[in-house]
């Protein structure tokens, strides 16, 4: 089918990185794509730079829900996007109301289900 496993990994497709993270945080049994806070802040802090992130969770605080064990957010998620500042970045797992757009440079897109977005140009991602 032509997809690819992205997660903690960076790849290049027309001149733009791309990398991911896959999961959420721990809140079920299946212990497969889950993290502790602790976890995925240390396996995020090892991604480089990438212009666009894949997640399936968002960052903590952004597109969220604290007050639901399943959809909280990703506090390393968080970290990386204000440490990196990618141009963009794709998540879904959640269900935010009102989706946050924007945190600080990096545009934010909620793609649950599906959603068609602009991919920001390898020349102005390179400049963010």
């Amino acid at each position: 089918m032509g997809i690819e496993d992205v997660h903690l990994r960076r790849v290049e497709v027309g001149g733009l990185c791309f990398g991911g993270f896959s999961g959420s945080h721990e809140y079920h049994e299946d212990l497969r794509y889950t993290w502790t806070q602790k976890k995925a802040s240390k396996l995020l802090r090892k991604l480089g730079h990438v212009d666009v992130m894949l997640a399936h969770s968002p960052p903590l605080g952004v597109n969220d829900d604290a007050d639901d064990r399943a959809h909280v957010g990703l506090a390393g998620l968080r970290e990386y996007v204000e440490r990196e500042r990618p141009a963009m970045l794709l998540h879904g797992h959640t269900y935010p109301p009102l989706p946050v757009e924007r945190w600080g440079e990096t545009e934010v897109r909620h793609v649950r289900g599906h959603r068609f977005v602009t991919l920001p140009s390898p020349v102005s991602a390179r400049s963010a």
